[in-house]
């Protein structure tokens, strides 16, 4: 018999897929698995993470947690009952400072103040800039201002509060002191931190703070607090990588301080209406408790405004205290610029007014902003 013409072909069988679905898997594990590694190196060697991303948060730092206390409607205050407390400071001239806390007549809550020996002049309020991070009590502007007026000016300020807890402190705390002059210091992380505690606020309730979810992560995750620093810094890192200009790209201080004035920038838009509707609301408080209360707001310049004074740097760092002046003109606010003067005493005197590292008035600074104030005050007496 012959064999046919045409043999039929023997095929190999197809070779078996692997389903998508286990393909997903596989990733998810591999994904999972490298975030674990991850996080069990950070947990097993914390060196790893840098300083500056734990200070960025104030979380992980026991000193600093334990200067503090939780509050319902203002996020945290200082404790009350600090007695020359140490608190580490990251600058070469000045590795820490000491706080003690006052009540001021309240109840479990604490204020940097050395006390009042009867109802106070004034009321200052504001971030770090008023509670003067960095220096000893004595050496303070606010201290300094009260000796040279012989009048007690209670201090209220809070490291990190944005412009929210400023009115929230000066309505709580402040006004039912009853003082003929509030001073209101702004500083231009201000606008990123009225933005930051508008997410946090629209979590829970307009009268609270925190956020459950992410406090828990960032107590509990280093990887997450990482990528956080990453993602609420991605203008400034991406200014600071990827800028065409040499200047801005050797120095990480301009390139950041650029970043926190971009006006465009919508987190930073949305701080400057949350930090305008603040400044309305603490004024309009102020006049309602007393109509011949001065209201002033006090607009500090960064070293970086003093440092580029008069480079093609200026106009766009100044751009954040030149809006809010605009901002005072049109609602009848009284409003202190020290930027001028800062800048004309930083050229009249061989010492620095800013700390090298850190981004606060040192022991000079201090005393060029009371006598700034002091100066303004006489002013106004006329």
């Amino acid at each position: 018999m012959n064999p046919p013409l045409n043999p039929p072909l023997l095929l190999k069988p197809a070779p078996k897929k692997t389903p998508v679905g286990l393909l997903l898997t596989l990733s998810l594990f591999s994904l999972v698995a490298g975030l674990v590694v991850v996080e069990a190196a950070f947990h097993l060697r914390p060196q790893l993470m840098p300083a500056e991303i734990r200070a960025f948060f104030l979380r992980g730092l026991d000193k600093h947690q334990q200067s503090v206390m939780s509050h319902e409607t203002l996020g945290y205050t200082y404790a009350p009952n600090l007695q020359e407390y140490v608190l580490p400071f990251g600058d070469e001239a000045q590795r820490h400072y000491t706080v003690s806390t006052v009540s001021l007549g309240y109840d479990n809550i604490g204020f940097r103040d050395d006390g009042l020996a009867g109802p106070p002049f004034a009321v200052v309020v504001g971030d770090s800039f008023a509670s003067c991070v960095g220096v000893e009590a004595d050496h303070c502007w606010v201290e300094l201002l009260e000796a040279s007026q012989g009048r007690d000016f209670a201090n209220l300020g809070v490291p990190g509060y944005g412009p929210q807890q400023t009115e929230r402190m000066l309505s709580s705390y402040g006004l039912p002191l009853k003082p003929k002059l509030v001073l209101w210091l702004f500083f231009q992380n201000d606008l990123l931190d009225g933005w930051q505690f508008e997410q946090f606020s629209r979590v829970k309730s307009p009268e609270g703070w925190s956020h459950p979810p992410n406090d828990w992560l960032l107590d509990h995750s280093n990887l997450y607090m990482l990528s956080a620093f990453f993602w609420h810094n991605r203008q400034y890192l991406q200014l600071s990588l990827f800028s065409a200009d040499e200047t801005i790209a050797s120095d990480s201080d301009l390139a950041w301080w650029l970043a926190g004035a971009e006006l465009t920038n919508p987190m930073i838009a949305e701080g400057l209406v949350a930090t305008e509707q603040a400044m309305l609301a603490g004024r309009d408080q102020a006049l309602s408790v007393d109509r011949d209360t001065k209201f002033v707001i006090v607009l500090i310049p960064s070293r970086e405004q003093i440092r580029y004074a008069d480079s093609p740097f200026q106009a766009a760092l100044d751009l954040p205290n030149q809006t809010l002046l605009r901002f005072c003109a049109e609602q009848a606010i009284t409003c202190l610029d020290a930027t001028p003067a800062l800048r004309a005493a930083a050229q009249q005197q061989p010492q620095p007014l800013y700390f090298a590292h850190d981004l606060h008035l040192n022991e000079q600074g201090n005393q060029t902003l009371a006598e700034i104030v002091a100066q303004a005050l006489a002013e106004w007496k006329e």
